[in-house]
């Protein structure tokens, strides 16, 4: 491409475009059929788990855990939600999903205790099964694995199985920095966070970003969302809001907007309105009463 431009060698520089076009073509064909070969093998593995999700809520023979009828009252989506960010680096998020998990698993298994601890264990080991499929380092949390679960055998309350549980977020999520903090992906994900904190006051967007990181839009934008379980433009915003609430004290509302990197008020007031569920001006008007609520005492 590059003869042909120089010397206008048109017929040279299309062949040129036309091999470059191929090339790009079959890297991107073999990319996805990469990511298509991981999820079938994720899906096929996750199948042969499918069985363990149905029980009933009464005491049983190990076995019989295992049952080949759907019991629709199964807490599947929760459970499917937790599986979905747990590989993320927001143990806020995870912990949260946990619990919403855990609350529709106690009425599903009516309290029962073992009924609880044996859905609790296959819910640790779906769990670490996820973070060994997509971090690795299946030895060291193979073990961490058989500490949990001799955890979960010895519980003796539901308050001490959801302990447990939430000590596999903590473990997972100390494990998961450890494995990510010097690969690639998230130095990209360090990068565009560092960025967004040095420039978020000026009127940036994702071009500006990419550019700024060195990498391209689409592979910026997966790496992103798979890391942080949010995307780009919803941690710029979130980054903006916070800076505005601190403003807000002081600013007016569209002193505060352009201090952060909006345009125009109106706009910041929906974002804002959107991430608080206040306007800018209510904002302001609950945060003077509090004030005057403390200097009243």
């Amino acid at each position: 491409m590059c003869i042909g431009n120089a010397f206008e060698l048109w017929v040279i520089y299309y062949v040129g475009a036309s091999l470059s076009a191929l090339i790009w073509s079959w890297a991107v064909y073999n990319d996805i059929q990469f990511t298509n070969d991981k999820i079938k093998q994720h899906t096929e593995h996750q199948n042969a788990l499918a069985i363990a999700q149905f029980t009933a809520a009464n005491n049983r023979d190990f076995s019989q855990y295992y049952l080949d009828k759907l019991n629709k009252a199964y807490p599947l989506k929760e459970r499917a939600d937790l599986l979905e960010i747990i590989c993320t680096a927001n143990p806020h998020l995870t912990a949260t999903k946990l619990d919403e998990l855990l609350v529709k698993l106690k009425i599903y298994c009516d309290n029962s205790l073992s009924c609880y601890q044996i859905r609790a264990k296959e819910i640790a080991f779906m769990i670490f099964d996820r973070v060994i499929f997509h971090c690795g380092n299946s030895k060291a949390l193979l073990g961490e694995l058989e500490n949990i679960g001799n955890h979960l055998d010895d519980a003796n309350t539901i308050i001490n199985i959801d302990s447990a549980l939430h000590q596999v977020i903590t473990v997972l999520h100390h494990a998961i920095n450890q494995l990510n903090s010097n690969t690639p992906d998230m130095q990209l994900v360090d990068k565009v966070k560092a960025y967004i904190i040095e420039q978020y006051h000026h009127d940036i967007s994702i071009a500006d970003i990419v550019s700024a990181v060195g990498a391209s839009r689409s592979h910026t934008m997966k790496i992103f969302k798979q890391l942080t379980a949010t995307t780009i433009n919803q941690y710029l915003a979130d980054v903006r809001i916070n800076q505005a609430k601190l403003l807000l004290l002081t600013k007016t509302v569209t002193e505060t907007a352009y201090a952060v990197g909006f345009n125009n008020s109106a706009y910041f007031s929906t974002v804002f309105r959107k991430h608080t569920e206040l306007s800018p001006k209510e904002y302001q008007q609950q945060c003077q009463l509090k004030s005057s609520m403390r200097a009243a005492k």
